[in-house]
């Protein structure tokens, strides 16, 4: 290891505070209290033990777990050791937790003996899983602890007493060593564990110091209100810094009388929270009860807050609210908003309304040209925070290919477009079809880099509420929504994390190869399945495919162990000349698993026909065109059950011109057909006709903008 490399374990902050105040409070959770020093032997302990049962440097150790001595001590025993801390969120069913343990390959459990069934299912999912050290008040847990158990298995508490009075073994660690898996709630499919090491929280640690909780010292204490496996676990490793005190809620349910109680006597000075738990302690009426003036940090984020709850906040406790956006592959800060640029005056201009504050110490923030001007490396979106000391990357997320590949390797646009697409975080930022649910996230970048890019610049599109097809300066531009049916505000609607029952398929060329992908509804036996298909006059029907020069099968109906239908895929390139229909049909169209297709073409030389969309429960076609004639598109028809939509796209070259007819209609809920011309070379012309026969949702929105066709990436 060069010196270059290498960086302090963090778990030297904890041996530091042990040494400076040793006899000082630490750890407070009930009737119990730990000081400094305890901890410290205890962690020295832990360490010795897991060593003695075979744990060794890079090992996984998960922890499922209430906030406790277990839970607060387990990561600084990771830390010190070298291992990575797993730590999750104990309201996750023993399927997730079981998942969490399995993709991590951790090879010990924390367990509190209130989730034996966790750790049951954390063991028949993984083979990694060598002991579980079992968290409660004694030998005789109960019948379902009993079933959990195996021979290899110990008590966390008296193993950890066994080895009370080890030396300290703090290992030499480089600065992207990892130490925690930051697991992601898993919005767009499954959680994925964003990799934090030990350098980045160093950093993390000192500036999170000087913005969030400058002055803190032995003095102060912080409350936890939130599980210590995410953010608050992250706002304790400052306290352990500083020696200031964390108190723990003697119950996992937030009891706000409880809450002030604790504060008045504990002096607590800082807590980590969330908007929603501000409301609830601010409005309780406890809050006039207790003494609460030591508070002078209650930091908030995970969401805004509303302005009429800052104002009863700032009213109730005075100065106090600190703001901060983030995301955890970062450690949760970004931007912060200090105490002193709140107030609970409308006019003040200190009250900073709607403002997400300044970039934390350290952060570096940008606004990237839309395509243009941007290297090839910051097209991909493996390289998201690949700036500044703080980022995640280049470890990555665990497991995923996220390090600046592609520029490793050299990507074509097609290996990018398919590592983009294959990312699932990903397919919220690139997909065409997804496009309308920004609506109502203004902030996205798909939006706001078009009203960005095209400022000042004239097009064809929907002038707002009551107008039609018109020229519209760019930076006001808005997909077309009625006003009294906005589309759902949940991003992954259309991808597989949305909803469980959503499916989809969607295609990408930009006057190169053809990538199309497919991704089908993940349920028990059902595979994922993903489809490149490289062509240059494979003919109509496509019975034959490549990728990659490698011969692909066109996917048939299959069944599931379950006995549900699968719709059958068809890919149709290059089709003979005439109007080229393509359709897909379920083999039930009652089935709860969703239908979904996907087209493609390159250097179309003939329309299609009709694109139809059709499913039980939902259904989306997406078709990606380059260099095809206008128009793209005879007929969009777009139905399900419950929700169904058509997406279209062309590709740099194409002279968008309009499609004669849209159509959708959706039993339940909504049915939409978006027109959007990306990397096109004229305006858009007007849809000749759209209409939307039944029910109650309809959505409409056309665009065809000249931007590079860098902008997919």
């Amino acid at each position: 290891m060069s010196h270059a490399a290498q960086a302090s374990n963090l778990a030297s902050l904890l041996g530091q505070t042990a040494r400076l105040f040793p006899a000082h409070t630490a750890l407070i959770h009930g009737d119990q209290r730990w000081t400094w020093a305890q901890i410290d032997a205890r962690v020295n302990a832990l360490v010795a033990a897991l060593t003695a049962l075979g744990v060794r440097r890079g090992d996984r150790i998960l922890l499922q777990s209430r906030n406790n001595v277990a839970m607060f001590e387990s990561g600084w025993a990771a830390f010190r050791m070298g291992c990575v801390w797993v730590p999750t969120n104990y309201r996750l069913s023993p399927a997730e937790v079981a998942y969490l343990g399995q993709s991590s390959g951790a090879v010990v459990m924390v367990c509190e003996a209130e989730f034996a069934g966790h750790a049951a299912a954390v063991r028949a999912a993984s083979p990694a899983l060598r002991q579980v050290l079992w968290v409660g008040d004694g030998a005789d847990q109960g019948a379902d602890q009993a079933a959990a158990a195996a021979p290899a298995d110990h008590g966390y508490e008296a193993l950890l007493q066994q080895h009370l009075g080890a030396p300290a073994a703090e290992v030499a660690v480089a600065h992207d060593e990892p130490l925690w898996f930051f697991y992601t709630s898993g919005t767009t499919g499954k959680p994925k564990a964003a990799i934090l090491t030990h350098g980045q929280m160093g950093f993390v640690v000192a500036n999170h110091l000087a913005d969030l909780i400058p002055g803190t010292d032995e003095r102060d204490a912080s409350i936890a209100v939130a599980p210590l496996s995410h953010g608050a676990g992250i706002h304790a490793l400052l306290n352990v810094a500083r020696g200031a005190a964390t108190v723990l809620m003697p119950s996992d349910k937030l009891d706000p009388a409880v809450f002030w109680q604790l504060v008045q006597q504990h002096r607590v000075s800082n807590l980590f929270t969330v908007p929603t738990i501000v409301k609830m302690l601010v409005e309780h009426p406890a809050v006039d009860e207790f003494d609460h003036r030591s508070l002078r940090y209650v930091i908030y984020a995970g969401a805004p807050l509303y302005r009429a709850d800052q104002r009863l906040a700032l009213r109730k406790l005075g100065p106090v609210l600190v703001q901060y956006f983030g995301l955890g592959e970062v450690t949760g800060c970004i931007t912060v908003l200090p105490a002193h640029m709140h107030s609970a005056d409308d006019a003040d201009p200190n009250a900073h309304i709607g403002s997400c504050g300044r970039p934390r110490t350290g952060m570096a923030l940008a606004i990237l040209d839309a395509s243009a001007g941007l290297t090839p490396q910051r097209k991909l979106i493996v390289e998201y925070w690949a700036d500044g000391p703080a980022s995640e990357l280049p470890p990555g997320h665990w497991g995923l290919f996220a390090q600046n590949v592609a520029s490793r390797d050299s990507h074509s646009l097609d290996e990018d477009v398919k590592m983009f697409f294959a990312m699932h975080n990903a397919s919220f930022d690139a997909g065409i079809v997804a496009w309308h649910l920004k609506r109502k996230h203004n902030g996205a970048r798909p939006i706001t880099a078009i009203r960005y890019y095209g400022r000042g610049t004239t097009y064809n599109a929907w002038g707002g509420p009551g107008r039609p097809t018109e020229p519209v300066d760019l930076a006001k531009w808005t997909p077309y929504t009625p006003g009294r049916n906005l589309p759902p505000a949940f991003p992954g609607y259309l991808f597989d994390g949305g909803l469980a029952r959503s499916s989809n398929s969607s295609a990408t060329a930009a006057n190169s190869r053809t990538l199309s992908f497919n991704h089908s509804t993940e349920r028990q036996g059902n595979r994922l399945l993903l489809v490149g298909v490289s062509t240059t006059n494979v003919g109509s029907a496509a019975t034959s495919v490549s990728y990659a020069g490698q011969a692909l099968t066109r996917l048939a109906s299959q069944t599931s162990p379950t006995g549900d239908n699968r719709s059958e895929m068809w890919y149709l390139v290059n089709p003979p000349v005439g109007s080229y229909a393509v359709t897909v049909q379920l083999n039930n169209t009652n089935d709860i698993v969703a239908g979904a297709m996907g087209f493609a073409g390159v250097n179309q030389t003939t329309p299609f026909g009709t694109v139809r969309g059709s499913g039980g429960d939902s259904a989306s076609a997406c078709i990606t065109l380059a260099n095809a004639p206008a128009p793209l598109v005879a007929s969009v028809v777009s139905a399900a059950g419950d929700a169904g939509s058509v997406g279209l796209a062309a590709g740099q070259s194409q002279a968008w011109n309009a499609i004669s007819n849209g159509c959708g209609w959706g039993g339940d809920y909504w049915a939409y057909t978006d027109v959007i011309g990306v990397g096109a070379s004229g305006p858009g012309a007007p849809v000749a006709s759209l209409c939307s026969p039944l029910w109650r949702a309809r959505r409409w929105s056309m665009l065809a903008v000249p931007l590079q066709p860098a902008v997919a990436n």
